[in-house]
């Protein structure tokens, strides 16, 4: 199973900030939505980012279970 804190090559990315991992397992991360769309980083707008992510896999998906993690960041992923 795929340590989900630990970003590594073997993702692949769906946009910039969206990724899934080799186990299926969706990531996002909100500091690189905001950066490719131009937005400043502050926590409003990186809560506006969860949060409408959220929202979003629960309208598609309501029976999919969701699980929110600090992700470990590096530069070599």
């Amino acid at each position: 199973m795929t340590d989900p804190t630990k970003r590594t090559s073997a993702w692949t990315m769906i946009r910039p900030g969206l990724y899934v991992d080799q186990d299926g397992c969706g990531h996002i991360f909100p500091d690189e939505v905001l950066a490719t769309l131009g937005f400043p980083y502050t926590k409003e707008n990186y809560d506006l980012v969860v949060e409408s992510f959220a929202e979003l896999c629960a309208d598609v998906r309501p029976d999919l279970p969701m699980r929110f993690v600090q992700h470990e960041r590096s530069f070599d992923a």
